[in-house]
């Protein structure tokens, strides 16, 4: 599980740390490590025990559950190179992007990660806060894309 000492170390099932962690919020983390040239296994890891505000994001059979080989953590395996990553990553950031109430007080994006990766999260996570935003019709909501990280998580609050 994703500590607070290192928000971007995922140990795996194997406790290898191999895994790149792209995003950690107080939901939970994503991560993705390479099983070999086009497959990719994503994994999310729940903060605490209450995993129902994520599982509709991750529906059984496509996603391993928590609790399956006693893992705490959703996981899949991503077959279609990079752009199909880049898909999975969208959905999972968005998952853990999105604000249940109360539940999203902090995201941070991982500075180690490859840019590329960065742009996905990053895009992600602020379509997934302006849209919530919006929905709430938080004043100047609709200048908010315009806003850093930093000031759209502190407008969820």
């Amino acid at each position: 599980m994703t500590t607070s000492a290192n928000l971007f170390f995922m140990a795996g099932t194997e406790g290898t740390g191999e895994y790149m962690v792209p995003l950690a919020t107080s939901q939970g983390a994503v991560g993705y490590r390479c099983l070999s040239g086009d497959r990719f296994r994503l994994r999310v890891e729940p903060v605490g025990d209450d995993v129902e505000t994520l599982a509709a994001a991750f529906p059984s059979p496509d996603w391993k559950q928590p609790g399956q080989g006693g893992q705490h953590r959703f996981s899949t395996v991503i077959n279609g190179g990079y752009e199909a990553l880049a898909a999975a990553l969208t959905k999972a950031v968005a998952a853990l992007s999105a604000d249940q109430p109360g539940q999203v007080t902090f995201i941070q994006i991982n500075p180690d990660a490859p840019q590329w990766v960065r742009q996905v999260v990053e895009s992600t996570v602020k379509s997934t806060i302006v849209a919530e935003l919006r929905r709430r019709k938080v004043p100047g909501a609709n200048a908010a894309s315009r806003w850093s990280l930093t000031t759209l998580v502190a407008k969820l609050a």
